[in-house]
């Protein structure tokens, strides 16, 4: 029953396609003016998608893999656990560093992303994750990793005795940012 369902949208959903692309065919060759202006804000939504953080990104970078201490290596302490200034120093210096994207454990980081402390995860964009942490950044690889590893961020977390790798990669992908919703610009007008 549930799949003649599927079948019966998807049918239905490939109609609305063909009926659109019609449409679309039929108002380019009437109405040039309308459809250069819709070309025009289709390419700026993407333009400007890409630089608020919204579309899939790749290009050369560095991961920093990030776990909480062995607390066999001495005192078990919270200096031991990854906590959100943590992460947040990181993003920051990555920031600094030239970084044009980054992403912790697959969540965009954008204007308004919160790095947020609650019980044993750490919040990023509404969403709950747990060590270990992958935090990748896009820009020159060489620059971010020596930036990186020369920091005081990275001091922190070696003192601190939590697990840490950075590595270079020729080529890694960022997700774009999905958390976009009206709750989030109800404030703004022009």
């Amino acid at each position: 029953l549930l799949e003649e369902e599927v079948a019966v949208l998807s049918g239905e959903i490939s109609d609305i396609d063909i009926e659109y692309d019609r449409k679309m065919e039929q108002l380019a060759s009437s109405d040039n003016d309308f459809f250069r202006i819709l070309e025009f804000y289709n390419e700026s939504i993407g333009k400007y998608g890409f630089y608020a953080g919204t579309t899939d990104v790749t290009g050369q970078g560095i991961e920093i893999s990030i776990d909480d201490g062995n607390p066999t290596s001495g005192t078990v302490s919270n200096f031991l656990l990854v906590h959100d200034s943590t992460l947040l120093n990181i993003v920051n210096e990555l920031r600094i560093s030239g970084a044009q994207a980054i992403s912790i454990n697959g969540e965009r980081i954008v204007a308004d992303t919160e790095i947020l402390c609650v019980g044993t995860g750490i919040r990023v964009n509404g969403k709950k994750i747990f060590a270990p942490f992958s935090v990748k950044a896009i820009g020159d690889s060489a620059n971010l990793y020596a930036s990186f590893i020369n920091s005081a961020a990275y001091k922190n977390v070696i003192t601190a005795d939590l697990l840490v790798s950075v590595l270079a990669y020729d080529s890694i992908k960022i997700p774009g940012y999905t958390g976009f919703s009206a709750d989030n610009v109800k404030y703004l007008y022009d």
